[in-house]
């Protein structure tokens, strides 16, 4: 037994004869605290352990105080003990997430992949049934018909689409090919392709030189514009006006589509570009969408060297209205420049199909 009293300050019964040099060594930090502070780490522990005890908390005795610096040791150890103990729980249920994650990951990959081919060869008599009754006149009906299962096939491969590349991204083998690009080409097609989808809004491109070419991979980026023009449309109301804009700024390429729609929260703009996130308003309006394009579109938009965001937004409360931005490097010299002169500035060039 240690020689010590409940009047010695715990500091000098560590330092008597009768206590061994290691002892003093293990408890000396421990005997410096005041019990207080001891207690108050077993309250803490007794407060976010397991509710194992046998009798209610009302009817427990309250806790010894520690008389001793060995008391001391014995309820840090046990303090410290739970604390490992919920730290190795912690872990685990972090593994358990992290295998169910991978998991769903490789669920989404497996049916994306599944659904390719039926939906290639859907997409391909589609598009058949398409030029033949282009060139052999159906009755109104039955020509909407085609043009619809047309539109679906393709809107269905996008999809698809977008489920292969999210899950590629997460594992890490998203790759693009930067070539030779027009830029305004590639939003001039897009622009025109979302025209015939969405017809009940009025599209605008505005360029400010008839090319813009730089070292970009076409496919992707004609990705990132075909989504951020499906947003717009999407989010708006009919008889909206969407407007593309592309330009220079700064030695590298601009891209913004505007739209009149219902806006993001400011808590959620970034969130959007998340993995499988929906913004709350798009829940309630039961807007159709699988949180995927976003996150898929500044993934590539990062590949290519350049940046994606959400520059301006207004909810519907507040006039409405979202603003996306796009930049990108140019990576090959242009024989004339796009960007204007400070004496002779250029005139935007306006492309609506629609007027």
């Amino acid at each position: 037994m240690l020689d010590y009293s409940p009047a010695a300050a715990p500091t000098e019964a560590l330092h008597s004869a009768s206590v061994p040099a290691s002892l003093r060594d293990a408890l000396g930090v421990v005997a410096s605290r005041p019990p207080s502070a001891i207690n108050e780490n077993r309250n803490l522990v007794a407060d976010v352990a397991p509710a194992t005890s046998a009798a209610p908390a009302t009817s427990a005795a309250p806790a010894a105080q520690p008389t001793s610096p060995v008391e001391y040791a014995e309820a840090l150890a046990a303090a410290l003990a739970e604390v490992a103990h919920l730290r190795t729980e912690a872990l685990r249920l972090r593994a358990e997430v992290a295998e169910q994650t991978q998991e769903r990951d490789a669920f989404i990959s497996l049916a994306a992949h599944e659904l390719r081919s039926p939906l290639t060869t859907v997409k391909g008599y589609a598009q058949l049934l398409a030029r033949q009754a282009r060139k052999t006149p159906l009755a109104a009906a039955m020509a909407r018909s085609v043009e619809a299962i047309e539109q679906q096939a393709s809107r269905m491969s996008d999809l698809v689409g977008e489920l292969h590349d999210a899950t590629r991204i997460r594992r890490g083998d998203f790759e693009v090919t930067p070539l030779s690009a027009d830029l305004v080409a590639l939003a001039t097609t897009e622009i025109e392709r979302r025209r015939a989808l969405a017809p009940e809004h009025t599209l605008l491109l505005l360029t400010e030189a008839p090319s813009l070419l730089g070292q970009w991979d076409g496919q992707r980026l004609s990705q990132i514009i075909r989504d951020l023009l499906d947003n717009a449309t999407r989010f708006s109301p009919d008889g909206s006006i969407v407007v593309l804009r592309i330009g220079t700024r700064d030695g590298k390429a601009t891209l913004s589509v505007r739209d009149q729609g219902i806006g993001v929260a400011r808590a959620e703009r970034e969130l959007i570009f998340d993995y499988l996130y929906r913004a709350p308003n798009a829940e309630r309006r039961n807007l159709s969408g699988l949180g995927l394009g976003l996150y898929v579109s500044r993934a590539i938009a990062e590949r290519l060297g350049g940046r994606l965001w959400l520059a301006a937004s207004e909810t519907a409360a507040h006039g409405g209205g979202s603003e996306f931005r796009l930049t990108l490097p140019i990576e090959q010299a242009l024989p004339t420049p796009l960007c204007p002169t400070r004496d002779e500035p250029t005139p935007m060039r306006a492309n609506n199909a629609n007027n």
